[in-house]
């Protein structure tokens, strides 16, 4: 949960104009994991069919009537459809659910063959489909490894750093009013 904040906070925050948004709203990207709460994790709130009109809504509503919230309404549909894709790179994902009852996985990687005398690269593509029961079986578990938590550090060191300069003077009225 910690690396999907992580990832889409570390990607975002050179484009942000207000870095002090990506340090608020860095939180939504971990949103999608709490359909294990429903027993089916990693559909129902993982589907483009689910994030994709949430995103669309958000971002119009965000156009039409409150201009100022464009880019904030921007990221926070970024870190939802991260989300599914960092999943479906890394494991298995119903994209389309309810529609279509599969689960699908993408794995991408370098393969280096050893041919005696050189190391040639290749890169294999395996794409991976299975019945959703298989992946959403009781016992799921979320899980955080020493990576994961290494890399959110380094994005809430890297985040308070860039936002610093617009948070200082916020903290500072805050302070005096204690």
């Amino acid at each position: 949960m910690l690396e999907h904040i992580a990832f889409s906070g570390l990607l975002a925050l050179p484009l942000a104009r207000k870095p002090k948004w990506i340090l608020a709203l860095c939180w939504i990207a971990a949103l999608p994991d709490f359909d294990i709460f429903l027993g089916l994790h990693r559909t129902a709130f993982h589907s483009l069919i689910t994030l994709l009109p949430v995103c669309i809504v958000l971002v119009t509503a965000a156009r039409t009537w409150c201009p100022d919230f464009l880019e904030p309404a921007i990221f926070t549909s970024f870190c939802l459809l991260s989300h599914t894709i960092f999943d479906f790179l890394g494991g298995y994902v119903a994209l389309l659910w309810p529609l279509i009852p599969f689960s699908l996985q993408l794995n991408i990687y370098i393969l280096l063959i050893n041919t005696g005398t050189n190391l040639i690269p290749q890169l294999v593509i395996e794409p991976f489909i299975a019945p959703l029961s298989e992946v959403t079986a009781p016992g799921t578990a979320l899980l955080l490894s020493p990576l994961d938590v290494t890399l959110f550090l380094i994005f809430i060191a890297l985040t308070i750093t860039r936002a610093w300069p617009t948070l200082q003077p916020s903290l500072q009225r805050l302070l005096r009013r204690h």
